[in-house]
């Protein structure tokens, strides 16, 4: 027996609990198709972020001998293919995201745009600065606790605060 919740509506769950029927319209049909494919795209950025073909078991592709396959040899072609599927991956989010930023858009004027701009700024900026904010403050932390816990002198704390790369790491847990 499924019980259903009236909540889910609209949620990417209720596309499992809700007998399926015909979407009634274009902008129904299009909600659905963009929630169906999020979940496949969301897992080939995570592909992405994980790197598989940095590790030890991958062979790379032309050294293959497709009569003597491998269990390693099926998992290079495997992730081989699966890099290649998600490259559209950030351009189908990036395209998705400026498409939504327009959608509802019926005259464009530049005090429409400053309204939108605005509220992306409320939305987008202020949780990535608090965000980095915390981060930075965790890894200040991280270091301090490392100075204190292992009586390194405060010299290199204060070398490490003055050498941050832009772009690069904060050397989390190199206490050198």
């Amino acid at each position: 027996m499924i019980f259903y919740n009236k909540q889910l509506k609209g949620n990417f769950l209720s596309l499992f609990i809700e007998k399926s029927s015909a979407p009634q319209s274009a902008a129904e049909l299009q909600s659905q198709t963009i929630m169906w494919l999020r979940f496949p795209l969301v897992l080939l950025v995570l592909l992405i972020h994980v790197n598989p073909q940095n590790k030890e078991i991958f062979t790379p592709i032309p050294t293959i001998d497709v009569s003597h396959l491998t269990i390693a040899n099926i998992y290079s072609i495997i992730v081989r293919l699966g890099f290649y599927f998600s490259q559209v991956t950030v351009p189908f989010f990036f395209f998705t995201s400026g498409y939504f930023f327009f959608y509802k858009v019926r005259e464009w004027n530049k005090q429409c745009y400053k309204i939108k701009i605005k509220k992306r700024l409320k939305t987008l900026l202020v949780p990535y600065l608090l965000w980095n904010l915390l981060a930075l403050c965790l890894i200040i932390s991280n270091k301090c606790m490392g100075i204190w816990l292992l009586h390194k002198p405060e010299d290199g704390f204060v070398d490490y605060l003055t050498n941050i790369k832009p772009g690069g790491t904060l050397g989390l847990f190199n206490l050198e």
